[in-house]
Order: C-alpha cells, then sequence, then structure tokens
C-alpha cells in the first residue's frame, strides 16, 4: 500500500517516512500541495497524510481539488498538523471531505493504529459512500478564509507585542540588547550602545568580533561556529569588549540562537556589563573560597590565621590530617611550629602573594608525620588590606610513596635495559677482539661531547646507549674481514659498509624512547654527502649521528688496529679539524677538541 506523505518541513516528511516505512507502507514525498498534485497524476497512490500550513499551495486546498477529482475524491485523506489544531480547524477539514484528523505531537503506536482503522474502515467500506449534504464550495471557502483572518489577526497582535517588547528593550533594559544575522553581523541594538560611546549607526552592520579584543575575538568566534553548525540554541560567556575610546569591559553574553526551520539566521543576545563586579570579586574571593570550602567539606585540610600568625579555625579534615584535636589545635602560635619547614609558606600572603610547600610535614600538637602539599592564600578587609591567610593542605603522603615506588622500578627497568644494550655490545666484540672496548669509548667521548655542546642529559643518556650499540651490525660481517691485518678488497669494504643499516634493522623493533636505530644508521655518514649507506647530507642527519661520527673517528684513529699502529692525539684533532664543516660538524669538532685540549679528557 503506497502512501503520499506532504509536509514543507522536511524533518517531520523524514520522520514520517520512517515511521511508515517501518510499518510495512511504501511512501513517497512532496514538499506542498501543487508538488503533491504532480506525484498524483503520475503514481498510483491509496492514501494521502497532509499537513495544513505549506507554501505554494496548503492542505485545505489540496483536499479540495483532490474531492473534486472524479479519480482522486476516494482516496483516504488525512490531515497531520500541528499548526491548525482547534476545533474549527477540525470542522473545516472534515466538511471538506477529510477522513482523519491528527494532531500533532501523538505517539507512533496511536499514529499507526488510527491510520490502520482508517484504512480498515475506508476499504471494507464501513463508513460507505459519505452522503449528505456538504457544506457549498461558497461557504467551505468563507469558513477557510475566516480561518486565515483569525491566525492573520493573532500573528499581527503577536507582532505587535514583539514591537512593544523592542521598545521596552530599547529604550527601558539596562543591558545591552543586540541581534546578528548568519554572518554575525548587527542588525539591530538597543540604546545602552550609546555608554560604550558608538552610536546605533556606527554599529549596525559591522561584525561584531570588530569591538572585542584579539583574545575574545577567538573566543566569540568558537561560540558563534559552534552553535551555527550544531543544535544548541543557548549558551553564555565572557568577552572583553572595546569602547570608542579604547577602554576594556568585561561584558556576559547571553545569546539564543534563531532558526527558520533547520536553516541558522542570526543570534539574540543580551550584553551585560560586569566589570565592577569582577572587580568586586577579587576583593571578596578569599572570603568566598573560605565558606564555600567549608560547606562544602571537602577531604582537603583547611585552616585560617589571622596577622598575628594564630591559628584562628580549620576543618575536621585538617585535625584528622594532623591526628590531633580541635582543642589542642585552635589559637596555636604558628611562629612556634615544631617542623618550621612550612613557615615560610604561611607567611608569604603578607607579602600578598600566595605561598606553597610540597613536603614532608611532622605534626606539633599531633602524632602524623605526613607528605604534604600546601597552599596558602592571603584573606583581605573591605579595605583591601591584608588581614591573614588561608590555607589548603592535602595530604598525598599515598601519592608520593606510590611515586617513589614508580621511580625505583623505572631505575630497575633502565638497569634492564643497560644490561641488554651491554650485553648485546659484547656480542660483538667477542668477536673482533682488536675492537673490545671500541663501542663503550665511542660512548664516553659522545657524552662528554653533548655535555660541552650543554645538551639535554635525555640526548646524552640517548647517545650512551647509542654509542654502545653503534656497531652491533658487525655482527653479521665474517670475523675474518674483522680481523684482517691488511687493508680491505672493494668487496671486503663494500661488506663491512653495510653494518650501520643491519645495526639499525636489529634495533629497529625495540622501543627505545629516543630514535637510537636511525642515529646508528647514520653514524657514517658525512656532511658532504660522501659518508654511507645513504649518502645523507648535512641537513638530513641527526646531531646525535653527527656527535657519534666524530667520536667514533676520534677514538679509532688513537687505538691500534690490525691494520695500523694507533694515532697521536695532537694528528687525530688536527685531522678532524681540518674536515671542519665538509665531514665533520665544527660545533661537534670544536667540543671535541676543547676536551682534549682544555679539559683533559681521556679514555
Amino acid at each position: 500500500m503506497k502512501i503520499l506523505v506532504v509536509d514543507d518541513k522536511e524533518e517531520g516528511r523524514k520522520l514520517l517516512e520512517a515511521v511508515l516505512t517501518h510499518n510495512g507502507f511504501e511512501v513517497v514525498s512532496g514538499e506542498n500541495g501543487k508538488q503533491a498534485l504532480e506525484i498524483l497524476k503520475s503514481d498510483s497512490i491509496n492514501i494521502i497524510i497532509a499537513d495544513i500550513l505549506m507554501p505554494v499551495m496548503d492542505g485545505y486546498t489540496l483536499l479540495s481539488i483532490c474531492k473534486s477529482d472524479p479519480k482522486l475524491k476516494n482516496l483516504p485523506f488525512i490531515f497531520y498538523t500541528a499548526t491548525y489544531v482547534s476545533e474549527e480547524d477540525e470542522k473545516l477539514a472534515m466538511d471538506l471531505g477529510a477522513d482523519l484528523f491528527i494532531r500533532k505531537p501523538v505517539e507512533i503506536d496511536e499514529f499507526i493504529a488510527r491510520l490502520n482503522q482508517t484504512v480498515r474502515d475506508f476499504y471494507e467500506k464501513k463508513q460507505g459512500v459519505r452522503t449528505g449534504i456538504f457544506p457549498k464550495i461558497e461557504e467551505i471557502q468563507s469558513s477557510y478564509n475566516r480561518v486565515l483572518v483569525d491566525k492573520l489577526e493573532k500573528r499581527t497582535i503577536e507582532l505587535e507585542n514583539l514591537l512593544r517588547l523592542y521598545n521596552i528593550f530599547d529604550r527601558y533594559v539596562d543591558d545591552l540588547v543586540f541581534w546578528l544575522d548568519e554572518n554575525g553581523c548587527f542588525t539591530a541594538v538597543n540604546h545602552k550602545i550609546e555608554v560604550y560611546g558608538y552610536t546605533k549607526e556606527e554599529v549596525i552592520g559591522k561584525h561584531f568580533y570588530e569591538f572585542l579584543t584579539p583574545k575574545s575575538q577567538i573566543v566569540a568566534r568558537e561560540h558563534f561556529e559552534i552553535v551555527k553548525k550544531s543544535q544548541y540554541s543557548q549558551d553564555e560567556y565572557e568577552v572583553e569588549a572595546v569602547e570608542k575610546n579604547g577602554s576594556i569591559v568585561i561584558l556576559n553574553l547571553r545569546l539564543c540562537t534563531i532558526r527558520k526551520g533547520n536553516k541558522f539566521i542570526g543570534r539574540f543576545g543580551i550584553g551585560r556589563d560586569i566589570t565592577k563586579l569582577r572587580k568586586s570579586e577579587r576583593k571578596l574571593k578569599s572570603s568566598e573560597l573560605r565558606y564555600q570550602i567549608l560547606f562544602h567539606n571537602i577531604p582537603v585540610g583547611v585552616f585560617y590565621y589571622n596577622k598575628d600568625l594564630i591559628l584562628a579555625d580549620f576543618n575536621d579534615r585538617f585535625v584528622e590530617m594532623l591526628q590531633s584535636t580541635r582543642e589542642k589545635l585552635l589559637g596555636l602560635d604558628l611562629n612556634g611550629l615544631k617542623d618550621q619547614r612550612v613557615l615560610p609558606a604561611i607567611k608569604k600572603v603578607f607579602e600578598g602573594l600566595e605561598g606553597a610547600y610540597t613536603g614532608y610535614y611532622e605534626a606539633t600538637t599531633g602524632s602524623a608525620v605526613i607528605y604534604a602539599e600546601m597552599k596558602c592564600a592571603p584573606i583581605y578587609d573591605e579595605d583591601n588590606n591584608i588581614i591573614g591567610g588561608v590555607g589548603l593542605v592535602h595530604d598525598i603522603t599515598e601519592k608520593h610513596n606510590a611515586e617513589e615506588r614508580l621511580v625505583e622500578s623505572l631505575k630497575k627497568n633502565q638497569k634492564s635495559l643497560e644490561g641488554t644494550v651491554n650485553a648485546l655490545a659484547s656480542a660483538v666484540e667477542k668477536r673482533d677482539p682488536y675492537t673490545a672496548g671500541h663501542q663503550r669509548r665511542v660512548a664516553t667521548l659522545a657524552c662528554a661531547i653533548a655535555r660541552v655542546l650543554d645538551l639535554d642529559n635525555d640526548v646524552i643518556e640517548c647517545l650512551n646507549i647509542a654509542g654502545i650499540l653503534h656497531d652491533i651490525g658487525k655482527i653479521y660481517v665474517p670475523a675474518e674481514i674483522l680481523s684482517k691485518p691488511a687493508r680491505l678488497t672493494q668487496a671486503e669494504f663494500d661488506i663491512v659498509k653495510e653494518h650501520p643499516r643491519i645495526g639499525a634493522e636489529i634495533l629497529e623493533s625495540i622501543e627505545f624512547p629516543w630514535p637510537v636505530a636511525q642515529i646508528i644508521l647514520q653514524h657514517h655518514e658525512r656532511l658532504d654527502g660522501s659518508g654511507y649507506p645513504s649518502g645523507l647530507r648535512a641537513d638530513k642527519i641527526l646531531l646525535e649521528a653527527k656527535i657519534l661520527s666524530v667520536a667514533d673517528v676520534v677514538e679509532a684513529m688513537m687505538t691500534h688496529r690490525p691494520y695500523g699502529p694507533a694515532w697521536n692525539i695532537d694528528v687525530v684533532l688536527t685531522e678532524i679539524i681540518s674536515n671542519r664543516d665538509i665531514l665533520y660538524d665544527s660545533k661537534v669538532v670544536d667540543a671535541c677538541a676543547r676536551l682534549f685540549r682544555e679539559q683533559g679528557f681521556k679514555f
């Protein structure tokens, strides 16, 4: 059975289509009476469900045309409306020949039940052919016109009331009242705008962002775009507005979204000047905090003291935390605290500043020893004079102990990592006894260079690991090549040149907190691109790899190898200095030279 749904509101059509389809009906739809008639000409329809108030052609007109058409007059016609819901509206609909009149909203089950009953009654001929004297078309048209006139009069009254309301807003409301279009430009504003130095003419048509500070422009733009794209209809936030003379005022904005159907067409807003309020709040902040904390009974120790450092008040949690009693604590002179470490933070408030202390605290009148976090703030009187302080104490002993356990666990993990790294390094050195200790010495020198360059400890730790493992790829190089006492052939050297890539592949699956694999891959690269395995140039090589390459070259030249004796340090330094910014990074070379010449570095 095919139903034609006629409604100008898309959401209404979609909802009705979903409900009817779910209940086994085939559905087609149109936006107004004119579209419906086109569909009825080309499609075989069994039932019509229509709204009344629609553009182009309304539901009453559609019904009249259908009932006057021999081909359409016997189709069941149901009105489903939220606008025309009076008894007079229903009477007119039934007089025109409607079979059912349903007012929105209605439960889905009830809607389907009434629809099914109407269909059964109609097609089982329980109602029979409608007979009797129907009102003449002139009478129906007259009734329809009276309904429209009545609704028009009501709408006119509503508009007049809105106009009176606008005039009240414009003349008597002490807040800034404004309307914005869909782009955020002012379309109307009340007299309050003149208080800020602007005329209405200066504001209308301009974007409201233009009258805000840069920081508030960002906030306002975010709110405007969010409500423009979402279903949120109201929001409230604060902005800093700029008066014509350049002064800054703080406005609390309350805005409502204006939509026509689903289309966003603008916003209506009220702005209240809260500049004085915010200034007053600074004076009241301490006292408000006091009462809020006490009445909300938060699980934090709270205490108050006067300008003579006498403990004046506190909450139960404070007593419990110190394992003391109210009688022992009340009136306590804080100058005589057993644990004086907290006293500087307590006295800081008399400088107009906040005080803070984090650490162990041993109670004066109780048995507690806790790890605490304490913050103190000044309390002001009505003349803005400091009359005392308020302190908040968090017992974070458990948290602190947990952190210490975590640190201990990290230390154990670090030792495990170091053990793994050393084991891997040893595996290489076992195969190449002539370079035993080379990797560790390179690591030591690389870390020393990093310290001269004033790099972070994290980088230094990374270099230590990378240095110890930088030749791990040689584990795949035949031992006879590694220990060959003569110059390597080109084929043998090509095999050796693969060790950075092999090392990186071995380590890439290990989740180091640093790019160890990449550093090892690049430690034989050179600034001019003459290095291996990738021929990278300066800006593509990691700093850690540049440091490691210099440390590797210096250590190798200073150490006896099967194919050559060790070089004197002065000769080694001359060699790397002559290749500053050619093969090696100049800053790294200079740092290495200072290590040996000025700091007397030795392996």
